[in-house]
């Protein structure tokens, strides 16, 4: 499995690279994999989990003129690992536009990952924020 600590931070970095692009589909496991986020219906679990995610999140967007959205993490506060599973909190700020005005939500991301055929994948993803604020 090589260093899982190292193989873990390149995974998580490769989160980001990937959720910044719009191409978060090969960064998670494949088949059940759970959602937790801040907007409705809050939960997602399944193999279809993440289209759905993707789709209500998009969703959401038109409906609140969201755009330019980006995810900036930064410490990992906590890391454990056994066998083939990991567990990561990292803070996080998650940045976009709002009818034109920015805003900037601190937060923590939590990832639960497992290893196999390789490499590290999400199974599960949770955004833990603070209330939006709009920045200057």
């Amino acid at each position: 499995m090589g260093n899982p600590l190292g193989d873990v931070n390149a995974q998580i970095q490769a989160f980001i690279v990937a959720y910044n692009s719009g191409k978060v589909r090969d960064i998670f496991a494949s088949g059940e994999i759970s959602i937790l986020d801040d907007f409705p219906p809050y939960v997602w679990i399944g193999a279809d989990a993440l289209h759905r995610w993707g789709a209500d999140s998009a969703k959401r967007a038109a409906a609140k003129k969201l755009a330019d959205f980006k995810l900036t993490l930064g410490v990992i506060n906590r890391l454990e690992t056994q066998d083939n599973a990991a567990y990561v909190i990292v803070d996080a700020v998650y940045t976009y536009t709002e009818n034109g005005t920015k805003v900037a939500e601190p937060g923590q991301v939590i990832l639960g990952m497992i290893y196999g055929a390789g490499a590290w994948k999400i199974n599960a993803l949770t955004w833990s924020g603070a209330a939006r604020r709009a920045t200057a």
